[in-house]
């Protein structure tokens, strides 16, 4: 049996932050309540937002507007419940465990203005690599092994990678605003962990679409491939 990408990504962190993680998926609800609970807190965020433009630097230093990157999340995460059921049912015991630290993460972030300015451009990252990495083991698992499958088995160890990524991101997002500001302001490796993890993000995002047009385009010419039978 193929062990989950998901429990490999979280057995591959440190026992404190695999434990942090353990609570924040506890109870064990199911994916689509949470993913519902993720939009009421994110509308509620948004609506905090509706009276000014308010602004952040992304790690790019373009300014964004967190009304609009709150909008794109909640795009994202409503796009996904459509297909919730289908995507899920592959791996129902590990596939809400993401969606449960963002909703924990929602929860810190709602607590302080601030600190949801500091987490929102990797929050979105981290919702899309959820929701695009679920839906590419949806429509490829169970083709990891067997003949002309190299191109499946590397998508799967890159969403392996993006996957202990986006856990990192949010692990590191629970714990920002338990910080105090002195703290963060002499501490440079914190300080900077949520860009760095935001970054990689991006990465990791390129590799899925890559992937994902190699085990495409493998599994077609397989399908063209005459087989040979004895």
């Amino acid at each position: 049996m193929t062990t989950s990408l998901w429990a490999r990504a979280l057995a591959s962190l440190p026992d404190n932050d695999q434990l942090l993680l353990n609570k924040a998926a506890a109870p064990s609800l199911p994916t689509e309540q949470i993913l519902t609970e993720i939009l009421t807190e994110i509308d509620v965020q948004r609506d905090r937002c509706q009276r000014d433009r308010r602004k952040t630097p992304s790690v790019g230093g373009k300014q964004l507007v967190i009304r609009d990157v709150c909008a794109k999340i909640a795009a994202c995460v409503n796009t996904f419940v459509e297909i919730v059921d289908v995507v899920v049912s592959f791996d129902p015991v590990h596939a809400a465990l993401p969606w449960a630290a963002v909703r924990l993460v929602l929860k810190l972030g709602l607590a302080g203005l601030k600190t949801f300015d500091a987490i929102v451009e990797g929050l979105h990252m981290a919702v899309k690599l959820i929701a695009r990495g679920e839906i590419l083991e949806a429509l490829y698992i169970g083709k990891m092994s067997g003949p002309g499958s190299s191109a499946i088995s590397a998508l799967g160890e890159e969403l392996f990678k993006g996957y202990k990524t986006v856990l990192g991101f949010l692990v590191a997002a629970k714990r920002f605003p338990q910080r105090s500001r002195i703290w963060r302001a002499v501490n440079i490796p914190a300080r900077e962990a949520l860009p760095k993890y935001v970054e990689e993000m991006k990465h990791a995002e390129v590799e899925f679409l890559n992937g994902n047009q190699l085990a495409e385009s493998q599994s077609q010419v397989i399908a063209l491939t005459p087989q040979n039978h004895f």
